[in-house]
Parts: C-alpha cells; sequence; structure tokens
C-alpha cells in the first residue's frame, strides 16, 4: 500500500543542503535530534503552507488515495465472487491479493 508523504533532506543530499541554505534546517544535529521524528511527519517545510494547512492537505490527500485503494480491491473480490457463483468457476482457490 502507497502513501504521500513529506518529503525528507537527508543529511548529505541536495535538498538538505539546500534547506540549510534557505534556514529551515540548522544542521545534522537540528534535523536527527529536533525535526526528523516520524517520516510521515514535516521534518522540513519548504512550501508556502503552514504547517497546519500542509498536514491537511496531506491528509486529505491520503484519505482520496486509500479510499481508491479500498474501493478497488472491493471491486476485485466482488468480482471473483461473482466469477465463483455466478459462473460455478472450478479454478478458484480461495481469494487472491493482487
Amino acid at each position: 500500500m502507497r502513501t504521500i508523504r513529506p518529503v525528507t533532506p537527508y543529511p548529505g543530499s541536495p535538498l538538505y543542503y539546500h534547506a540549510i541554505e534557505k534556514g529551515l534546517l540548522g544542521g545534522v544535529e537540528d534535523f536527527y535530534e529536533v525535526k526528523h521524528v516520524n517520516s510521515d511527519l514535516l521534518a522540513v517545510n519548504f512550501t508556502e503552507l503552514s504547517d497546519d494547512e500542509y498536514y491537511k492537505a496531506l491528509h486529505w490527500a491520503n484519505k482520496q488515495l486509500l479510499e481508491r485503494y479500498f474501493e478497488k480491491k472491493k471491486i476485485s473480490v466482488q468480482n471473483q465472487l461473482d466469477d465463483l457463483y455466478g459462473n460455478k468457476n472450478t479454478n478458484f482457490r480461495g481469494f487472491r491479493q493482487t
């Protein structure tokens, strides 16, 4: 399953040096001890959005992604049911992840 995560400027990467240049990050200690607490949360906000606005947008995007993922899974299982019982599919060997 996929989710959308904030971009993370890991030390040594060009983005890391860009964050330092822009004053968004104070260095390695700042990154590891203060900013990078969870890979699903912002370490550095490179956008013009406030952190709260960013999280609201990220929440919305991931909710859409998950809803579509599970809707697709639901349809897949329903199609398997239709094939099994509607077509009496003798090759059916249980529900499979696809």
